[in-house]
């Protein structure tokens, strides 16, 4: 991919979000993120249960959820899915706002597509601060679906202010020049 500002990245994610939802054949109308999750690997069965719980709270968070897998997940009603090839993987990735990373997510690339990561505490990530105006991502805090809910709905709030996500967006990807 070439090097694209970060101005030029997040005015692209729009139109991206409105190829990949008309390739979904669903209306996206709200200003909300759009969060994905890349499953490059089979998730463990522990990874599938904390996400099968975290469903149920995904329809009171004002996001569209997305996952990109070889096979459908039983018990993920409130994502939608997306049959995963390299093709589907580029588009998600130019097109979401947000990603649940796990440990074989390359966190470089999701940077570099101006993505901001929600992923447990690893090399690369660092937890975004409001009062200081750092970090480039969401730390989950614990391996329970109370860490992934706590750290998605700081990064939803975060998102509804324009200035502080493009700023954790530019922190990530100037991380990676």
């Amino acid at each position: 991919m070439p090097y694209q500002s970060v101005d030029e990245t997040i005015a692209q994610k729009t139109d991206r979000k409105k190829r990949l939802f008309g390739f979904l054949k669903l209306s996206n109308t709200k200003k909300r993120p759009l969060i994905s999750i890349i499953a490059d690997k089979e998730l463990s069965q522990a990874q599938v249960s904390v996400l099968r719980q975290f469903n149920e709270a995904t329809s009171s968070l004002n996001a569209d959820f997305l996952i990109l897998s070889d096979s459908a997940l039983d018990g993920l009603s409130n994502f939608h899915f997306i049959e995963f090839n390299l093709g589907n993987r580029e588009m998600v990735l130019e097109a979401s706002d947000l990603i649940i990373a796990y440990d074989f997510n390359d966190l470089e690339e999701v940077f570099m597509q101006g993505c901001v990561p929600i992923c447990k505490e690893r090399e690369g990530a660092q937890n975004y601060n409001a009062q200081e105006e750092s970090g480039n991502s969401f730390i989950i805090k614990n391996d329970s679906v109370y860490g992934l809910f706590e750290a998605t709905v700081r990064a939803i709030e975060t998102f509804k202010f324009p200035w502080d996500f493009k700023h954790i967006v530019r922190t990530g990807m100037k991380i990676q020049k």
